[in-house]
């Protein structure tokens, strides 16, 4: 594999889901944690497999997701899916994860690799937050140089006849976003991150006391993003040949108890029983831990996992996978 410079591009354009990762790229990112190391394969994901190194006989499990599951703070041998592969016999783990991916483009990346890789078991990770992001067409994101870029997405619509549609391919490269002043945004934006950038803790603070909810979107069956991500989930479970399992990441605001998450687990226990899908709450691991190991799950800013959240979240689904002889 070819060194980058950490100041290199990570992703590049892509017309299918509108980027992924440099193939083959062995890459240093800095990162609040001290950095961490990026390696990918020839298929542009951080996966240490290729289709071809399996064995005649090996178990192959394919992981969607985020950048929960693609690994972002951490190095490719930290996170849980690496770790899983180790704690199951003869089996291989391919990690299809892309960073800033809503549940759309996470399942045309599986129609795209759910023939061509053959597997056993697929385990979407599904970080919750992502039932907004799939009624974005494009998402904002800083390139090396520092600049703020519009990347444009795919995304699927329900039209009339109650089927998805496909709209926004082949995917737009992205292209220069105007500057927004802090002026034009709304208050509660500008406190967001005002909050985020420089007081973190403060941030928190404001949230245990006011105990905002932060994902409205789960509040009611009606909700139009809501009725969105079931769609994407059950088209999930009608096109894969295998097993599958929905694996709910929750944010720190869960974890914490600073926010309500029955109406996500109302909303989720409902599309498991008229589904038959298979719905893993990591929350309830999560809430198992000591309050001073939970606060060890994510970083200070950024709020993804950490190497602990990783290793915790392997044998929370190890668990799991024995407890449905899956393993």
């Amino acid at each position: 594999m070819k060194k980058v410079s950490p100041h290199r591009d990570i992703m590049i354009y892509d017309p299918r889901w509108g980027y992924r990762y440099q193939p083959n790229i062995v890459a240093r990112t800095m990162h609040e944690g001290g950095g961490y190391l990026i390696k990918t394969n020839s298929q542009g994901f951080r996966c240490e497999n290729e289709n071809i190194s399996c064995n005649e006989g090996e178990k192959k499990i394919l992981i969607l997701g985020d950048s929960y599951t693609a690994g972002d703070g951490v190095s490719n041998a930290l996170r849980f899916s690496n770790k899983l592969e180790k704690k199951l016999k003869n089996t291989k783990v391919f990690n299809l994860g892309l960073s800033g991916s809503g549940t759309d483009q996470q399942l045309l990346i599986f129609n795209e690799y759910r023939e061509t890789i053959s597997h056993d078991l697929v385990i979407l990770m599904f970080q919750i937050e992502n039932v907004k992001r799939n009624v974005l067409r494009k998402r904002v994101w800083i390139d090396r140089y520092g600049n703020k870029l519009n990347v444009p997405k795919p995304w699927y619509e329900i039209a009339e006849d109650a089927k998805l549609k496909l709209s926004g391919v082949p995917v737009k490269k992205p292209f220069p976003k105007e500057t927004e002043p802090l002026s034009v945004l709304r208050l509660t934006d500008k406190l967001k991150i005002r909050l985020s950038q420089n007081h973190p803790e403060l941030k928190k603070f404001i949230q245990k006391i006011l105990r905002i909810q932060p994902l409205p979107e789960y509040n009611t069956e009606s909700k139009s993003e809501w009725k969105l991500l079931k769609k994407l989930l059950v088209e999930f479970k009608s096109v894969s040949k295998k097993p599958i399992i929905i694996v709910l990441y929750p944010t720190y605001q869960f974890i914490e108890g600073t926010a309500s998450y029955n109406q996500i687990r109302k909303r989720f226990e409902k599309l498991s029983k008229d589904h038959n899908l298979d719905c893993l709450h990591l929350l309830d691991g999560f809430q198992k831990l000591p309050v001073e190991k939970q606060n060890g799950l994510w970083f200070q800013y950024d709020h993804h996992p950490t190497a602990f959240a990783h290793q915790v979240t392997s044998e929370i689904i190890h668990t799991y996978l024995k407890k449905k002889e899956l393993d």
